[in-house]
C-alpha cells in the first residue's frame, strides 16, 4: 500500500518517522523520482514548478541522501516504537526509565547493523540510477607549519563516519534523559510504588526513614521528613482495614483526600501531590506545550497570557468540556457584557 508524502510537524513526536517511512519504502521512493522527473520535464507546468521539482530531484539523486536515508528509517522505527509508549497517560518516570534503557541496548547492539544496512540499500540504489559514489575526495587545506598528512576518507568512509557521529549523539541524549529519570526514580520512587509502601507485610524502617529524609531535603518548605515517616506507617493500618482501596498513587491520594481533616496526612498529601504533578514524570504535562504551539499562532500574537492560559486548558481537558453547552454560556456572556442602556 502507498502512502502519502507527509509533512514534518514540530507538534508531533512522530512525524519524522512518518515522513521518511513514506519516501523510504522501496516502490514508493521510485514513484517519488518519477514524479520529480515529471514535473521537471513537464512544458505545462510554469517555470518555478520545473525549478522546484529540479531540485529536489537532484538532492534525491545523491549518494549521501539515498545510503543515510534507509539508516534514518531503522533509527526513527526504533525510537518511535519508544515514543508511543512514553505517550501514554499513564506511564510513569520509572517505566519510562526502563523503556529507555531498552532503547539504548538496541541503540548498543544493533547500531552498526543499521550502518551496514544503510551502506548496502544505498549502494544498490545507486548502482540502479547510476548516481556516482566514488566522489573525487577532498583533502583539508594545512595551514602554515602544519605537517600532518590528512586523511583523505573516501565517500564510503566519510558517510560512515557521519552515521557513527549521529548514532553516538542519539546516545548521548538517550543517556542524558536516563539520569534525569534516575533523578526522578531516586527522589519519588519510593511513593512511587504504593503498593509496596502501603501493603507490604514488613518494611525496612531504616530505608524509610533515609528516603523521606532525602525526599523533605529536596522540598524543605513543603515536606517534614519524620512526620512523613509517620503518616506512612499510620496510613498503612488504615489502608490494611479497608476493602477495595486502590493501592495506586493516584487512589492513595484519593484514598487521603476523602477525609474531612485535610491535615490527617498532610505530608503525605503533599509528597504524592508533587508525584503525580511533576512535569517529566507523566506524558499530559508535556502535552499542554504541544497544544500551546497550536493555540498560539502568528494570527494570535497579540493574545493574552489569560486567554491563552484558558485556551489551553479548554483543549488539554476536552473530555470535560465535551458535554458543556457552549452556546448558553455565550448568551450569558453576551447579556453581562451588553451595552445597550434601557430607556
Amino acid at each position: 500500500m502507498e502512502l502519502a508524502i507527509k509533512r514534518d510537524c514540530d507538534t508531533r513526536w512522530s512525524s519524522e518517522c512518518d515522513a521518511v517511512e513514506a519516501v523510504c519504502r522501496p516502490m514508493q521512493i521510485d514513484s517519488v523520482v518519477d514524479a520529480l522527473e515529471h514535473l521537471q520535464d513537464n512544458a505545462c507546468k510554469n517555470s518555478d514548478t520545473q525549478a522546484d521539482g529540479s531540485i529536489l530531484l537532484r538532492n534525491i539523486l545523491t549518494y549521501n541522501f539515498l545510503v543515510l536515508l534507509p539508516l534514518w528509517r531503522s533509527v526513527l522505527q526504533a525510537i518511535n516504537r519508544i515514543q508511543k509508549r512514553l505517550q501514554d497517560p499513564k506511564m510513569n518516570f520509572r517505566d519510562a526509565a526502563d523503556d529507555i534503557l531498552g532503547l539504548k541496548k538496541v541503540m548498543r547492539t544493533r547500531g552498526e547493523q543499521f550502518c551496514v544496512d544503510a551502506m548496502q540499500d544505498g549502494m544498490k540504489k545507486c548502482e540502479e540510477w547510476n548516481v556516482e559514489f566514488n566522489l573525487r575526495t577532498r583533502k583539508r587545506k594545512k595551514m602554515p607549519g602544519e605537517l600532518e598528512a590528512d586523511a583523505a576518507l573516501t565517500a564510503q568512509e566519510e558517510t560512515r563516519r557521519v552515521m557513527k557521529s549521529a548514532l553516538d549523539t542519539i546516545a548521548a541524549g538517550l543517556d542524558t534523559s536516563f539520569q534525569q529519570l534516575e533523578y526522578l526514580h531516586k527522589t519519588f520512587g519510593f511513593l512511587l510504588d504504593t503498593e509496596t509502601l502501603v501493603t507490604a507485610d514488613a518494611i525496612d524502617l531504616d530505608d524509610l526513614q533515609r528516603k523521606c529524609t532525602d525526599f523533605a531535603t529536596a522540598f524543605p518548605d513543603d515536606v517534614d521528613g519524620a512526620r512523613l515517616v509517620d503518616e506512612i506507617q499510620d496510613c498503612r493500618i488504615l489502608v490494611s482495614r479497608r476493602v477495595g482501596v486502590d493501592v495506586t498513587a493516584l487512589g492513595i491520594l484519593k484514598f487521603i483526600a476523602s477525609f474531612d481533616e485535610n491535615d490527617v496526612f498532610s505530608n503525605l498529601k503533599v509528597g504524592l501531590q508533587i508525584l503525580l504533578t511533576v512535569s517529566i514524570s507523566v506524558a499530559g504535562c508535556e502535552r499542554s506545550f504541544s497544544k500551546m504551539k497550536l493555540i498560539m499562532t502568528y494570527l494570535r500574537s497579540t493574545m493574552t497570557e489569560g486567554r491563552l492560559t484558558n485556551l489551553a486548558i479548554l483543549s488539554v481537558e476536552r473530555e470535560t468540556f465535551k458535554p458543556v453547552d457552549f452556546t448558553k454560556l455565550i448568551e450569558n456572556f453576551a447579556a453581562v457584557r451588553a451595552r445597550k442602556v434601557l430607556i
